[in-house]
């Protein structure tokens, strides 16, 4: 890549995007602090040209903005830059930081000044940034680097100006972010995936056609997501199953031990009976309430769970007429074991059946 400083020497760069303009003696003639300055109309044809072909113009000039701004004003040709850099400041950051907000890079970039010194200071800076004294302005439409793409309705120019609108916004507020992000009144809130949600998040993002940040198509992620938020749910319940359904274990067993304490061993299938009674009652509201929440039907649910516990307690007796009236086992024990049996037919038959939706 060769840059020039002389319009003689020509200019082969890279296709050219963005024209930086110095304003005194350059865009126009005279320098505003010493006096009236007049407008180069050639000047003006040639940001209007360079628009046309899809090549956006910008300015860094060392003036004060607002005399600088009014006499741009003086015609409409103000619009047709974008992000102007107008102060005292040294114009090498400048044109950097301007080149990095419009994401260009500089080998893409034409910055005109009359001052070989500003000139070698935007180079210094940039070193790939090309540069040219005002004299090459007399032929620059008609170097091959400024050829650029016809776009007469000046779609790209309109595009920059979104930008600078978005570059102008963050500006205002870059000193406190936190004042922006409570001023955008965002509000999030983190929520279990449900199925109606995840459907909505394939149905848009088919539509869009993007690809996620795996390069893999949403409507994969979106089914990920789902047997993530699946995963979680089963965790969940899991965990409600230990709680409640451990209550549920102690409270029949202390139910069926108090009974055998009070009236004797022999009194245990009766004890057995109370306790699957009460223990019936009290598991089905907490099972269905915490476990399994469900709305609906209750008698309906009430059936399915009899049909899921009664089995187990007619195996529960069998099981405790074997350990005590053949082989001579204490009730208490017996029913011990018994537990931890019926815990894992509970859980997967109130989960698969009794309360399925």
């Amino acid at each position: 890549m060769v840059a020039t400083l002389k319009a003689a020497e020509g200019l082969t760069v890279d296709q050219i995007k963005l024209v930086i303009w110095d304003l005194d003696d350059t865009f126009w003639s005279g320098t505003i602090s010493e006096g009236p300055i007049r407008h180069i109309k050639r000047n003006q044809d040639i940001v209007i040209a360079l628009a046309k072909r899809g090549i956006v113009s910008s300015i860094c000039s060392k003036n004060d903005e607002s005399a600088a701004l009014a006499e741009l004003q003086k015609s409409s040709i103000a619009d047709y830059f974008v992000l102007p850099s107008i102060d005292w400041s040294p114009k090498g950051p400048r044109i950097r930081q301007l080149i990095e907000d419009l994401n260009l890079r500089p080998t893409n970039v034409l910055f005109i000044d009359d001052l070989v010194e500003n000139l070698d200071e935007a180079r210094f800076v940039s070193p790939e940034l090309n540069v040219a004294l005002p004299e090459i302005l007399e032929t620059l439409l008609d170097n091959p680097s400024v050829s650029g793409k016809p776009d007469r309705a000046l779609k790209r120019l309109k595009q920059y100006k979104v930008l600078e609108q978005k570059i102008s916004e963050q500006s205002a507020f870059r000193r406190d972010s936190k004042n922006l992000i409570r001023q955008s009144e965002i509000k999030a809130a983190v929520l279990p995936p449900i199925e109606n949600d995840i459907e909505r998040l394939e149905d848009l993002n088919y539509r869009s056609n993007h690809l996620d940040s795996s390069k893999r198509r949403v409507g994969q992620s979106a089914q990920l997501l789902a047997s993530r938020g699946e995963r979680e749910k089963i965790s969940s319940q899991t965990l409600r199953f230990l709680v409640v359904g451990g209550f549920n274990t102690v409270f029949n067993w202390l139910i069926f031990s108090l009974l055998v304490w009070y009236f004797g061993h022999d009194f245990y299938l009766w004890s057995l009976v109370i306790m699957y009674t009460l223990g019936s009652v009290v598991g089905f509201v907490l099972y269905r309430r915490y476990v399994f929440p469900v709305t609906g039907n209750v008698l309906k649910d009430i059936s399915r769970y009899q049909l899921i516990s009664f089995g187990p307690f007619v195996f529960n007796v069998f099981f405790l007429v074997t350990l005590i009236g053949w082989l001579e086992f204490d009730p208490v024990i017996g029913q011990s074991i018994f537990v931890v049996i019926n815990a894992i037919w509970s859980f997967l038959g109130h989960k698969y059946f009794s309360f399925r939706r």
